[in-house]
């Protein structure tokens, strides 16, 4: 998945929503500048991950370990969890019912594209603004095998 999503978004931010995005522990990234790769390079990269291990598997060397310490040396996002009161979340589909009406109706996904057009063009910084971005993140940067285009 290319970085582009998330990279385009940010010029469009305001200092608010910026203020928002550091808040969830993504601020880093609004110092990605990184829209696209080489198709060489990300070949390379797939041929020599190896998932099972999170490691890359580099000719003629020993296994590169990638770590969640390298991880946030290079992408600057906190290192391990956040405690969270699961009294804070609701129960039942409310969330992603409000969260889904923010899109094209009968829709059984969300486009990565429609996603990121959409926080280009909202000027809230509140909880949802926060929700969309981190779902963008997530989806392009740290899941983006899953499926090219929709979440």
């Amino acid at each position: 998945m290319s970085s582009s999503s998330v990279f385009n978004v940010f010029k469009k931010f305001s200092e608010e929503q910026l203020i928002a995005i550091r808040a969830t522990g993504f601020g880093s990234l609004e110092f990605l500048k990184v829209s696209q790769l080489s198709l060489q390079l990300d070949f390379w990269l797939v041929k020599h991950f190896d998932a099972q291990s999170c490691s890359l598997n580099i000719p003629d060397s020993e296994p590169f370990k990638i770590t969640e310490q390298h991880v946030h040396e290079v992408l600057r996002l906190p290192v391990g969890g956040m405690e969270m009161d699961a009294n804070v979340f609701s129960k039942d589909d409310k969330v992603i019912t409000q969260w889904k009406k923010q899109f094209k109706k009968n829709s059984l996904s969300v486009n990565i594209g429609e996603l990121s057009m959409y926080l280009k063009n909202h000027k809230s910084a509140g909880p949802m603004f926060k929700r969309n971005f981190v779902v963008l993140c997530v989806s392009t940067l740290m899941s983006g095998g899953l499926n090219n285009s929709d979440i």
